[in-house]
Parts: C-alpha cells; sequence; structure tokens
C-alpha cells in the first residue's frame, strides 16, 4: 500500500506543469545542516556549556584546600623579639575528593547529553524551515503564474467585451479576479521572505546575506520502526537522565565521606625568649553534627527518583516513535491524494480556460474551476509542509545525521 501510494504521488507530480520538482543552484539540506551545526546560537551555547564542564573536570584540583602559612611577631620592653612561622595542609578523608571529580564528570556527561538534544532540536527546526523556504518559493512561483493568468483572463475579457460577445460585467470581474492575484503573489513573496529569515536565524547568518534554496519539494526515505524504538534508550533526553542519577550517585558518596573527620598537619617554627623551638602538630575536626546526612539524604532521593523517570521518559520516547511513524504514515498518504487531485484539476483548469475563450463557458464557471484549482495547490503545499514536519520528527528521533 505505501509504495502504491509513493508511486501514485511520483506520478502526479510528474504530469503535473504546475509543479518542479527541482530548484536552480543554491543551498542544499545537507549544507543547510553543516551550516546549522557549525553556525546555530543555541548549538554554540550548548557546546559552551560542554566547555565549561570538561575545563571544571579538568582543573579540578588535586586537594580541597590550599596550604595555610601562619606568622607572627612580637617585641617586649626588654630583650629580644620573638617570632613565629607555621604551616599546615588540610586533608580530606573518606574519598571525598574522588566523589567530588565523579559529580565533575557526570555533569560533563550531562552537558554533553543536553548538547545533543540541543542539536538535535535545531536540526529538526532547519529542517522544517528548509522545507517552508522551499514550498514558499514554490508557492511564490505558483502565485506569479496566477498572476499571468489572471492577466490572460482579463485580455481575453476584453477582446471578447470589444467583439460584443460579453458585458462589461464580465471585463470587471476579471480585472478584479487579477487585482486579488496580484495581492497574493505579494503575500506570497512575503511569506517566502519570511521563511528565508526564520532560517537565517537558525543557521547564524548575517540578515543581508543572500539566501537561496536548492532541492526537491518532498522525499521518501523509508525508516526503520523497530530501529528507532530501540534508540529511544539511546536518546539525549535519556542520557542526560542518566548522567543526572550518576551525579546524585556522586553526591551521595560525598555526603558518606563528610563523615570523616578533616585532617590538618601541621610543623612551626617559634623563637620565644630567645629559645628555638620546632614542633609538630596535627588538627582532626570532629563531625558531631555535620556527617553529611543532608547532602546524602537528597541525593539519595534524586537518584531513586532519576531511576523512575528514566524509565518513564524511555517508555514515553517509545510512545512517541509510534506516534510519530504512525502520523508520518498518514501524511504521505494525504500528500499522494492532494497531489493526483491538483494534478487533474490543472489540467481542468486549462481546458476551462480555452473554453471560455471560444465561448463555450462562461466567466462564472471559469472562475469556479481556478479557484477550485488555487485551492488544490494550496491544499497540496501545507500536505508537503506537514509532512516534512513529521519527516523532521522521525529524523531527529533517528539521531538528526539524516
Amino acid at each position: 500500500m505505501k509504495s502504491a501510494r509513493v508511486a501514485a504521488l511520483g506520478a502526479a507530480l510528474a504530469v503535473s506543469p504546475a509543479w518542479p520538482a527541482r530548484g536552480a543552484d543554491g543551498l542544499t539540506l545537507e549544507a543547510a545542516l553543516s551550516l546549522a551545526r557549525a553556525g546555530s546560537p543555541d548549538v554554540l551555547a550548548a557546546r559552551r556549556r560542554v566547555a565549561e564542564a570538561a575545563a571544571r573536570l579538568r582543573a579540578r584540583p588535586g586537594l580541597r584546600e590550599n596550604p595555610a602559612l601562619e606568622g607572627a611577631w612580637g617585641a617586649r620592653d626588654a630583650g629580644p623579639s620573638d617570632f613565629e612561622v607555621g604551616l599546615s595542609q588540610t586533608f580530606e578523608l573518606g574519598g571525598r575528593g574522588g566523589s567530588r571529580r565523579d559529580v565533575d564528570r557526570a555533569a560533563l556527561a550531562r552537558e554533553e547529553a543536553e548538547f545533543a538534544r540541543a542539536e538535535r532540536a535545531v536540526l529538526r527546526e532547519v529542517r522544517v524551515a528548509f522545507r517552508r523556504g522551499l514550498l514558499a518559493a514554490e508557492r511564490l512561483r505558483l502565485a506569479a503564474a496566477v498572476e499571468v493568468d489572471a492577466a490572460e483572463l482579463e485580455r481575453i475579457a476584453r477582446r471578447r467585451h470589444e467583439q460584443g460577445d460579453v458585458a462589461a460585467l464580465d471585463l470587471n470581474v476579471a480585472a478584479s479576479a487579477r487585482s486579488r492575484a496580484r495581492a497574493e503573489l505579494k503575500a506570497a513573496e512575503a511569506a517566502s521572505v519570511s521563511a528565508l529569515t526564520d532560517l537565517r536565524l537558525l543557521l547564524g547568518l548575517a540578515g543581508g546575506e543572500p539566501l537561496s534554496l536548492a532541492g526537491p519539494l518532498w522525499e521518501e526515505a523509508p525508516y526503520d520502526p523497530a530501529s528507532l524504538l530501540a534508540a529511544a534508550a539511546g536518546r539525549p533526553e535519556v542520557q542526560a537522565l542518566q548522567a543526572q542519577r550518576h551525579e546524585a550517585e556522586a553526591e551521595a558518596r560525598l555526603g558518606r565521606g563528610l563523615a570523616w573527620p578533616d585532617v590538618t598537619p601541621a610543623v612551626r617554627y617559634e623563637r620565644d625568649e630567645g629559645d628555638h623551638v620546632l614542633w609538630a602538630g596535627v588538627t582532626v575536626t570532629l563531625p558531631l553534627f555535620d556527617r553529611g546526612q543532608q547532602l546524602g539524604a537528597v541525593a539519595r532521593a534524586r537518584r531513586d527518583g532519576l531511576l523512575l523517570e528514566t524509565e518513564a521518559r524511555t517508555r514515553a520516547l517509545q510512545g512517541q516513535v509510534q506516534g510519530a511513524l504512525a502520523l508520518h504514515e498518514l501524511r504521505l498518504a494525504a500528500v499522494a491524494e492532494l497531489a493526483a487531485n491538483a494534478a487533474t484539476l490543472a489540467d481542468s483548469e486549462a481546458l476551462a480556460r480555452r473554453s471560455y475563450e471560444v465561448g463555450q463557458i462562461g466567466l462564472g464557471e471559469l472562475l469556479l474551476v481556478r479557484r477550485e484549482t488555487a485551492e488544490a495547490r494550496r491544499l497540496w503545499l501545507d500536505s508537503l509542509l506537514e509532512l516534512a514536519q513529521a519527516r523532521a520528527e522521525l529524523d531527529a528521533m533517528s539521531g538528526g545525521a539524516r
């Protein structure tokens, strides 16, 4: 059934004189995706956060506390002055340094997953915006063709009116139809400018930079439902939750480590009333009240909640894949049906215009056919954009590489 719909769509597009499948030389979809990866503001922001997390992990010091150097000097009323100098260093026990590094590693993994999610979202938007730009150009081309046809219709009505075949009403109606066609042409030009502006923003291009698009108005490449469902467990949304869970586990270990004391060995040299004294000592904290119980309890609750959330998110993404596949099939069927209908109406419009020119039908009948054809073209272009949106969603689910 699917192959039959695709064949019908291809045949309809091939026989329709108003549907070119190729554009002039310009920016391709693949090139647009590459530009988005390199210059999209959202992608650059996500990449910056990854770099910050990597720098935080790379630059984490081996010890949390710096050495402390103390000194003092004093003088008595009589006798030599005295002084003392001390050096101490605090060490954490309970593996707290390693736990903090694990927190940084998990934070880096989370930012990398967020970067992948942001990049996929941008590429999905670029795919839709690119297709919208192509379809806006096609809508503009069709509006220009309609305006040319309206001018020809006005010429025919004027000639027949001069020959006495039709009343002045036909000439007025034809002039009104041409005026509407000119207005629709301007609206199509505005839609094209809007589409290209949105695409420039996504690609990070300058506003005045020329931009033209090249590519087919639609494409059909098969999707593997089994692969898409299996890939749901590896989606960036799930990876980010898993990284957060690892971060919570590291924070829980850090909380357990806080139950261990801090040890601060120190050495001191002093001169007291002329005597030189060198001594060593150690300071040990007593974690009686703050034993990391709050940090550990919160981290464990967060870890358990993230485990449930990860499982639920995976199921939701699998359901999203199934819904997107079903939606894509329906959008594809709608495009095939509308393309075939629009192609038939385009032929009918050409026949109706010739019939009006020789006086076989009235202007009202011709305008009715033209209105039906214009509506069919509009619905066809709208259905192509809806199909592009469905495909962009599936491409994002498949990893964004298509």
